[in-house]
């Protein structure tokens, strides 16, 4: 899914993005999981696959 073997940018593009989603929907990602089980990374994961052609 990414090129880069830099993980250090993969998390700080994960971030970027997840505070754009927030930014713009008002909601944390944090409460969209009501069990609690759900981490950002795994949400995040979720979101790229279903954007994929």
């Amino acid at each position: 899914m990414f090129r880069t073997i830099d993980y250090a940018a993969i998390i700080t593009r994960m971030a970027d993005e997840i505070q754009r989603w927030e930014m713009s929907n008002g909601t944390k990602l944090d409460s969209c999981d009501p069990g609690g089980c759900l981490t950002l990374p795994g949400i995040y994961n979720v979101m790229a696959m279903k954007a994929r052609p």
